[in-house]
């Protein structure tokens, strides 16, 4: 069977660090990505049955973006 998967995106490594050690002690497989752009082309090719997103990420794409960005897929 296999594990529901989640993506995380957020900057700050131990906050990644500490999500994904929690989720995945739990079962879940756990993919991050640190920016918006990494976001959409992880989510688009690992199809995860959760994001899990930062509002304040670096970069151009804030986290509003991508959850509009990713809502059109």
């Amino acid at each position: 069977m296999k594990k529901p998967h989640i993506v995380i995106v957020e900057d700050e490594p131990k906050i990644i660090h500490l999500v994904r050690e929690v989720f995945s002690a739990s079962g879940f497989e756990v993919s991050a990505a640190h920016n918006g752009k990494n976001a959409l082309e992880l989510v688009a090719m690992e199809q995860p049955d959760l994001v899990i997103l930062d509002i304040l990420l670096p970069g151009v794409m804030d986290g509003y973006e991508v959850a509009q960005r990713l809502h059109e897929f």
